[in-house]
């Protein structure tokens, strides 16, 4: 019974990010409403409202308070495959000191990935309209510019080159080393859970031998 509803909290877990983040990109575009797109907002707007309202984040001009609903339900299930799923822990074990500090590292890659992938995502964007552009009037684009800025006037002391693509020089190698920072905390992250775990199954080992022997 319990693996059948570790499957059913798995489904609705994974459904409903879909949902939200089908609803994100449809407030990007202009679609006529119709039956789907009504039961679409009808079904997410409640969240995102309340995390927009409450927690709002917003990176250049857009709205991303949607990483928090996301984040929820990213732990909600890795609570779920670990203890509702086969072969998984005992409900006790949440309160394990190492378990907690598996889950506090996966919050922490969550959160550093989502923040690298959107700069990711803002330096390819502002690259290719710089190359393909000459319009410096899109606010879209400047509030993404206005982001970089700062890492972008650090690389154009460093390098100090006198041609007139020093600017798409330094956010190629601004994006080089978002991609780099990016795989570097994904295998930082590995290492530490795979130690973690490592401890965490020794330590439920040790209680499951201690409790063998009385």
């Amino acid at each position: 019974m319990k693996y059948f509803l570790g499957n059913v909290f798995s489904f609705l877990i994974i459904a409903y990010m879909i949902l939200l983040i089908l609803r994100v990109i449809l407030s990007w575009i202009n679609i006529s409403p119709n039956v789907i797109t009504i039961w679409l907002c009808k079904l997410t707007d409640p969240v995102l409202d309340y995390f927009r309202r409450k927690f709002p984040i917003k990176f250049g001009v857009f709205d991303i308070s949607i990483i928090i609903p996301i984040t929820i339900l990213l732990i909600l299930s890795k609570l779920n495959n670990d203890f509702m799923m086969p072969d998984s822990y005992d409900f006790k074990v949440i309160i394990n000191p190492w378990y907690l500090i598996s889950l506090i590292l996966y919050i922490a890659d969550l959160v550093l990935s989502f923040i690298l992938i959107l700069y990711i995502f803002i330096a390819i964007l502002v690259i290719v309209f710089r190359l393909v552009s000459h319009d410096s009037s899109n606010p879209i684009i400047n509030s993404f510019y206005n982001l970089l800025s700062p890492a972008l006037s650090f690389f154009k002391r460093i390098l100090n080159l006198k041609t007139r693509y020093n600017e798409i020089i330094s956010l190629v190698i601004l994006l080089v080393l978002f991609f780099i920072l990016y795989f570097a905390i994904s295998d930082l992250y590995g290492w530490a859970d795979r130690m973690v775990n490592f401890q965490l199954k020794d330590s439920i080992e040790i209680n499951i031998d201690k409790r063998n022997v009385g």
